[in-house]
């Protein structure tokens, strides 16, 4: 039966653990294998997600790109496209850094996370995407500052799909600072509020929408701030419309 198991692990997605009988000598080996067999299981949907989540981040600012190329030479800013190719270069870099098997490798520094967001979003307002900041003072965090970018572009992008208007905020209360993206388009029902923000590959779409989205925004979001030991909540905004609150 261990033998059998052993052949035919890679042809089965997650396979159910084996009974752990007979001598004592067997049943160890049982038990090993089957522990052995849950932790390739987990690193192997940890990259899968950590793939999907690369290929997904890399379209906000490869739209950037194009929508710039497409509004012709008033819109294409050099900084700007300089400041998007190295933001893909980072996050590729990152990619093969996590597929050599170091995962989370990138540098803790402390930053400005309202300088931070505000960069990110005059990037989007640069194409004329309706995105207000009003994370005007300086606050500072020590955090990955590709993944916090990852997160202001995430949900960015997610509002700018589905609302007219996109506002960012930020604020310290005490120990916290507290982060809220709101947008005024239909928001999200309750069973969505509780899938959406989950990473688990086998809950990940096989096929994109008509617009090559997988909807893997805000499970990346969610990823980071579990990450950086924060907390995620969508809220119903009023009178229509969705927060993020982190």
């Amino acid at each position: 039966l261990l033998a059998d198991a052993v052949s035919q692990y890679e042809a089965q997605d997650r396979p159910a653990p084996i009974e752990e009988a007979g001598p004592s000598e067997v049943r160890g080996v049982i038990r090993a294998f089957n522990m052995l067999q849950e932790r390739l299981a987990r690193s192997s949907e940890a990259r899968v997600c950590a793939l999907m989540s690369v290929a997904h981040d890399l379209r906000t600012p490869l739209t950037r790109l194009a929508l710039r190329v497409e509004m012709g030479e008033e819109y294409m800013s050099t900084e700007g496209m300089t400041r998007d190719i190295g933001l893909m270069k980072r996050m590729l870099d990152n990619a093969m850094s996590l597929f050599r098997g170091y995962d989370e490798t990138e540098e803790w520094q402390v930053v400005d996370l309202a300088a931070l967001a505000r960069e990110v979003s005059d990037d989007f307002a640069a194409v004329d995407r309706p995105v207000q900041n009003m994370a005007d003072c300086p606050i500072l965090l020590r955090c990955q500052p590709l993944a916090m970018t990852r997160i202001f572009g995430n949900l960015i992008e997610n509002g700018c799909r589905h609302a007219s208007n996109v506002s960012i905020s930020m604020r310290e209360e005490e120990h916290d600072v507290v982060i809220e993206v709101s947008d005024d388009g239909p928001g999200m029902s309750a069973r969505q509020q509780r899938t959406v923000l989950l990473t688990d590959s086998r809950k990940i779409p096989s096929h994109a929408d008509d617009d090559g989205h997988l909807g893997l925004g805000l499970a990346i979001v969610a990823e980071i701030v579990r990450r950086h030991r924060g907390h995620i909540a969508l809220l119903d905004a009023n009178p229509c419309g969705l927060i993020v609150r982190i």
